[in-house]
């Protein structure tokens, strides 16, 4: 694919999810059914392009690179298992737990879509492959695509703070979310199936609600801010050593 295919496939993916996304929480804020319609065009937009732009491949879907998805996946269903735990448990003794959880179906499928799905799609599905698809394949290239398409999912997440998001939490969302957006980019090309990215992806944000307010940093700038970089630390050394050379070459080869 040549570099300027590559950036016209990115702005095009990004202003019609951008745009989709905005008419769904602008215009019908609290109505969850046409939230839901919207999004599942945007899905269905974002698969158009990657189809489009002749990376149709990079959805392939097999039962075992899904369960190898899931594996090297481990370390984020970890961190993530305890919040979720945490949060099903206050809810189930009445003590409230957050707001999300109150209308768990309708709630659970926008996120699905959004996170799980648009965001995979978007920044892994076309990000990370449209960028890789610009040069000889190799590990330096790998990394490249892995570490701009996660920018430019870090950098996705400061449009929270003109939500009502605030600063410090936005900024600290976008260092870990450009972290983890390495990491999903490794686990991906190990496994060529994204679907699995989705999934872990789409628990991942489900058991994070009000995460800040549970370890008890929120608003505080020591905590969240050390929270936030050693979690990034972490999580882009596990990335790392899911791609080095032993484990890529396989993959590279094949």
């Amino acid at each position: 694919m040549s570099k300027k295919k590559c950036v016209i496939g990115i702005i095009l993916a990004m202003i019609f999810s951008f745009g989709i996304s905005m008419v769904a929480y602008m215009l019908f804020p609290e109505n969850t059914i046409a939230q839901v319609i919207l999004e599942a065009i945007d899905v269905a937009g974002l698969l158009g392009i990657i189809i489009a732009f002749g990376q149709k491949r990079e959805l392939g879907f097999s039962v075992g690179s899904f369960i190898e998805g899931i594996k090297l996946n481990a370390y984020v269903l970890a961190y993530a298992v305890p919040f979720f735990i945490y949060h099903l448990v206050d809810w189930l003794l009445g003590n409230g737990g957050p707001d999300f959880y109150a209308n768990t179906i309708g709630s659970a499928l926008v996120l699905f879509l959004t996170a799980g799905m648009r965001e995979e799609l978007l920044f892994r599905g076309i990000a990370f492959n449209f960028i890789k698809a610009t040069g000889e394949l190799s590990r330096p290239m790998v990394i490249k695509a892995s570490v701009i398409s996660a920018l430019l999912f870090g950098i996705l997440h400061f449009s929270n703070y003109f939500f009502g998001q605030d600063l410090l939490s936005t900024l600290c969302q976008v260092v870990y979310a450009s972290a983890i957006g390495i990491f999903f980019a490794a686990v991906y090309f190990r496994t060529k199936n994204i679907w699995a990215n989705i999934a872990v992806h789409f628990f991942f944000d489900f058991a994070h609600v009000n995460m800040e307010e549970v370890l008890g940093v929120k608003g505080n700038l020591v905590g969240e801010s050390m929270s936030t970089l050693i979690y990034s630390i972490v999580t882009i050394a596990v990335a790392f050593y899911l791609m080095r050379e032993k484990k890529l070459q396989p993959v590279l080869q094949g």
